[in-house]
């Protein structure tokens, strides 16, 4: 075997970039095989979604549109106009309150709790 620095040198930078490699780009990690007879189970990841809810606030004496644009403004419906055309002569009975709504409720589920109050 011949000794030379430059072969030596280039050897250790060989494996110095084996490590950085090895570092920045692990494999899959090593898991002991299951014992013989025995099945492992999959695991299993429960992801829990949070609701939003959106608070509207309508004043005694708002209109019926100014009740839509509340709603549009905080993302409960997305038309204000299609809204109140859909509304019709029940757009005449909302009743002021405090009212939760998630966004994109559905129309209906709207109309009537604003005439419920």
């Amino acid at each position: 075997m011949k000794v030379d620095g430059k072969i030596i040198a280039g050897a250790g930078l060989g494996l110095l970039a084996a490590a950085v490699l090895s570092l920045l780009f692990p494999g899959p990690p090593i898991s002991a095989p299951a014992p013989t007879g025995e099945r492992t189970a999959p695991r299993v990841r429960t992801v829990t979604q949070v609701k939003r809810v959106v608070e509207v606030i309508i004043p005694r004496g708002f209109t019926a549109v100014q009740v839509a644009a509340a709603l549009r403004q905080g993302g409960v419906i997305a038309d204000a106009g299609g809204f109140l055309a859909r509304a019709g002569a029940a757009a005449q009975s909302f009743r002021a309150g405090v009212y939760r709504f998630q966004p994109g409720e559905a129309e209906g589920r709207v109309l009537l709790t604003l005439q419920g109050g």
